[in-house]
């Protein structure tokens, strides 16, 4: 059901993107050589599929294992 949803609001943002240049008044030819980083499209999709895992108890632990280090390196910088 999330993955279903997800990519509903992803094909909505899509189409208003596409809508918002529309407006603006960009051609199809403008809109043909405008650049896409096919890696940002590729990370925001490995992110979407991310987002709609159900993460586990071992997940937070390694969550919190991580944050912590962090933090403790953080600290000791700013010191």
């Amino acid at each position: 059901m999330k993955r279903t949803l997800m990519t509903a609001a992803a094909a909505c943002a899509l189409t208003l993107g596409l809508a918002g240049c529309a407006s603006l008044g960009m051609t199809d030819e403008a809109m043909d050589t405008a650049s896409v980083d096919e890696g940002a499209v590729a990370a925001a999709v490995r992110a979407m599929e991310a987002a709609a895992a159900v993460p586990t108890a071992a997940d937070a632990i390694a969550f919190v294992a991580t944050a912590e280090t962090r933090l403790a390196a953080l600290s000791e910088e700013a010191a």
